[in-house]
């Protein structure tokens, strides 16, 4: 009966080791799953907060990409306001050269005929 004793309790002890072991085991597989579940929530967060200062930053550029296109624009017409503007005046300057000329010759040729 002795050694029957011993080992029930020898039994007793070891089942309840094990039985301790799976409680601890569950414990802790549920801290991790919990704190795995933060984990998962904090990276959508920052995917998300990501995403948004990414689209934000895109929508930057753009807007910029434009500004900098109508300034092109804007100094292309000015560019070419400036280009006709001095062709004018090329092409009065040259009127003006013109007729100072015809005079001149015109002059010249009096002079030779009246000389």
């Amino acid at each position: 009966m002795e050694i029957t004793s011993f080992v029930l309790g020898m039994l007793t002890m070891v089942a309840t080791l094990i039985v301790t072991a799976i409680v601890l085991g569950m414990v802790k597989i549920s801290k991790l799953t919990k704190e795995q579940d933060s984990l998962h929530q904090l990276c959508a967060a920052i995917e998300s907060d990501l995403r948004k200062e990414i689209d934000h930053i895109y929508r930057a550029m753009q807007s910029d990409n434009q500004d900098l296109w109508r300034q092109f624009e804007t100094a292309g017409k000015d560019i070419t306001m400036v280009e006709k503007t001095l062709m004018n005046q090329i092409e009065e300057t040259k009127r003006y050269i013109d007729s100072r000329i015809d005079k001149v010759a015109a002059k010249g040729t009096k002079q030779v005929i009246n000389g």
